[in-house]
């Protein structure tokens, strides 16, 4: 099966970011979030939201509290 092309617009990007710097990024092309629409009776907002709570989970998951990156000789 072919990707389908749209002339408007093709993907939705969310990023989290810190100041001017990004430091998580999920992208989604639109034919899947149309997929899920479908198949799984998800709206936009449904979607954005998941993708938002995968960020902030991703983020969560990537930080390492200070105290154990300092290392004791």
């Amino acid at each position: 099966m072919a990707n389908k092309e749209y002339t408007d617009w093709d993907s939705i990007i969310v990023q989290l970011n810190h100041g001017k710097e990004g430091v998580q990024t999920i992208k989604m092309m639109r034919q899947d979030l149309e997929v899920m629409a479908e198949n799984h009776g998800a709206n936009r907002a449904d979607i954005v939201e998941m993708m938002l709570q995968t960020l902030e989970e991703e983020l969560k998951n990537s930080e390492t509290p200070k105290e154990e990156t300092d290392a004791v000789s």
